[in-house]
């Protein structure tokens, strides 16, 4: 039987804790980040969604939250790697993008890892500058949206 897979808010203490132990994980751990890297001033007000299997397992997860009354910023976006390539990355971000098309945002701002810039491209985001690197290691691309 094929797994079923649902895209949801966490909304309990257990859901968060796994959807930040899964942030962590995917792109903090890797650079040897400490645990608590993950989270910023914003997780209370931000909107989360994370992608989970029928067995409850996280395969994928972002956030968005708002800059001010026209600009929202998303981050922390992350999918398993065997999930990638599926549409699923794709799911999120519209998720994201209609729940801030629905609070009245106008355009969309993230920063891109190298890595995932085509993914952001494909669905309608445009490469305006390079910013500060990761860590030290890993360089970054502002993005933008209009979503209205």
């Amino acid at each position: 039987m094929k797994d079923k897979l649902i895209f949801l808010s966490p909304k309990s203490r257990e859901d968060f804790e796994k959807y930040f132990l899964f942030r962590w994980k995917m792109l903090r751990e890797p650079w040897s980040q400490k645990q608590g890297s993950e989270i910023d001033k914003f997780e209370e007000e931000a909107f989360h969604i994370m992608g989970v299997s029928s067995t409850k397992n996280i395969f994928a997860v972002g956030r968005l939250h708002m800059i001010n009354k026209h600009i929202a910023q998303i981050r922390y976006m992350a999918v398993l790697e065997q999930y990638k390539k599926l549409g699923y990355g794709t799911q999120v971000l519209k998720l994201l993008e209609n729940y801030a098309l629905n609070n009245q945002i106008s355009k969309v701002v993230l920063n891109s890892r190298e890595s995932a810039i085509n993914f952001y491209i494909k669905n309608g985001y445009k490469k305006i500058k390079q910013v500060d690197r990761l860590f030290g290691q890993i360089n970054h691309w502002f993005m933008e949206k209009e979503i209205n």
